[in-house]
């Protein structure tokens, strides 16, 4: 059953699309062959489609086994109109049915043989959609700035179900897809969605020499065109295949916009960070359920580690109220999430709660003091990551098996502050500050209410919390984060060890 939405939708070879109200299909232009141009080829049919204001398809048809590699010797046309063009209407073409990796079968492989600059290019306008479903991409690395698809216009644009890099599925020819230096750019006046809730939406972004994802903008004769407000939901970023296999990105996303959306990603195997917030126009970003450094499916423990070889999560030289939420950032090479923060460019703001930051190499959160100082209630220090706002500082965590109190202080300057509780499984063992393994219900508003000026004051807590676990031992961290104004997250506190207090003398609870 499909939800009631401000549009209608279509069903196009077995998948799900949305139209926007008073669209429809106008023609349908069907690819043939794998020629370079002509009739039946798809240079001819982007051409047909861009004479037509109104939104048509393109489908293909090519006779003969998976895969079709269309390897174009000059760069296509521009898409300027709306389009639906839909790789899985080929034979032999279907889309991913796993819940974790990808076994998706695309036969229409767009190739740039190493010699092209860009795959697709759609630059429509802000009242057009490109919906881009069921193909496959390779070998765009002719300059710096080769791509295999740009985006730079349209709004509500679809991209779902394609693969960029990584090798293609047994049932379309477990072709390598040789690595672009970008697999998708959003850039300019665009809005797009990048993958989806369903797994059938889930796009393969891997084995970019650059970004998998980049969201950036543009000047032209002074006007800055940005990209904002995009969703990245589901896609399996650095790894391809039904049991992930690493295939990474150099940088997994790369984000220098606002207002745009990671959800429920999986951004595993990626040479440098899986995240990077990157500048000051990187402000009011979300992310939210993704995993990073983790592969989803039947592993477990650490057979699951899928870490990327920098940083989980960095927030680089400038971004502020961004918010992170309910991750799973773990087995990085770098820190779990670092902040990284200079005069001129202060990343402040910047929300992190509810995640489960773990066994990274690095810090599990890492908040860069240009200046070296660190709990500094001093204002010279605004411009520190998240304005260097302090950890609390925990005297003891004791009680009962699978719950108890956690007693500590907060020294900070003036304000509300909330307190989060985590516990790992045992202390980070090459940093005097903890990571966070599992968040446990029990967190406390303190307020700071006695500090003088360019001083810290202090609060005490004793907040009791639950856990799922047998918190017997467990290593018990702490963050605050300034509540109703700043919204800064502090790092993990010190760990405490979990003393088991038994309410009966027998152990008995």
């Amino acid at each position: 059953m499909i939800r009631q939405h401000p549009r209608f939708y279509i069903l196009v070879c077995g998948f799900i699309v949305s139209v926007a109200c008073g669209s429809s299909i106008a023609a349908t232009f069907t690819v043939i062959n794998t020629n370079d141009s002509g009739a039946g080829s798809l240079r001819q049919a982007i051409l047909d489609a861009n004479a037509n204001v109104n939104t048509d398809a393109i489908n293909f048809n090519i006779v003969g086994d998976c895969p079709h590699f269309i390897a174009p010797t000059t760069n296509l046309p521009t898409i300027s109109n709306p389009v639906v063009i839909d790789g899985f209407s080929q034979s032999g073409s279907s889309p991913n049915t796993l819940s974790d990796g990808d076994n998706a079968a695309r036969c229409i492989v767009i190739w740039g043989s190493n010699v092209l600059s860009v795959g697709l290019n759609f630059s429509g306008p802000s009242n057009s959609q490109l919906w881009l479903q069921g193909l496959a991409f390779g070998a765009f690395n002719n300059g710096a700035s080769a791509l295999a698809l740009r985006i730079s216009g349209g709004t509500g644009n679809l991209i779902r179900g394609n693969q960029f890099g990584g090798v293609l599925s047994a049932s379309s020819g477990n072709r390598v897809l040789p690595p672009s230096n970008k697999n998708i750019l959003l850039t300019g006046n665009s809005k797009s969605t990048v993958g989806g809730e369903e797994s059938a939406h889930r796009n393969v972004i891997a084995s970019a020499t650059e970004v998998g994802i980049e969201i950036n903008a543009f000047t032209l004769l002074g006007n800055t065109f940005a990209s904002e407000d995009n969703r990245i939901r589901g896609n399996l970023i650095g790894a391809h295949g039904p049991q992930p296999i690493a295939w990474g990105n150099f940088t997994g996303v790369k984000i220098e916009t606002k207002l745009n959306q990671l959800i429920e990603n999986t951004i595993i195997y990626n040479t440098q960070d899986g995240v990077l917030l990157d500048g000051a126009n990187a402000t009011g970003n979300s992310m939210l359920y993704n995993r990073i450094g983790v592969r989803g499916g039947n592993c477990s423990g650490l057979g699951c580690a899928a870490g990327n070889g920098g940083n989980g999560l960095q927030i680089a030289f400038g971004p502020t109220s961004n918010s992170v939420f309910y991750n799973t950032i773990q087995n990085n090479g770098g820190h779990g999430v670092s902040i990284r923060s200079t005069t001129g460019a202060a990343s402040v703001s910047n929300t992190i709660g509810v995640n489960s930051i773990y066994n990274n190499v690095g810090q599990g959160t890492f908040f860069e003091l240009y200046n070296g100082a660190d709990n500094d209630a001093n204002s010279t220090q605004l411009a520190m990551a998240n304005r260097g706002q302090n950890y609390p500082v925990l005297s003891q965590a004791f009680g009962e098996a699978t719950g108890g109190r956690l007693i500590g202080s907060l020294n900070t300057v003036n304000g509300d502050y909330v307190i989060e509780i985590y516990s790992s499984a045992q202390p980070d063992p090459n940093f005097s500050r903890g990571e966070g393994e599992i968040f446990h219900l029990g967190y406390q508003f303190v307020t700071v209410n006695n500090a003088q000026p360019g001083q810290n004051g202090s609060a005490n807590f004793n907040i009791p919390f639950t856990g799922n676990v047998n918190l017997v031992g467990r290593a018990i961290t702490a963050i605050a984060i300034r509540w109703n104004t700043t919204f800064d997250s502090s790092e993990f506190s010190a760990p405490v060890i979990y003393q088991f207090r038994p309410l009966f003398a027998n152990g008995f609870e």
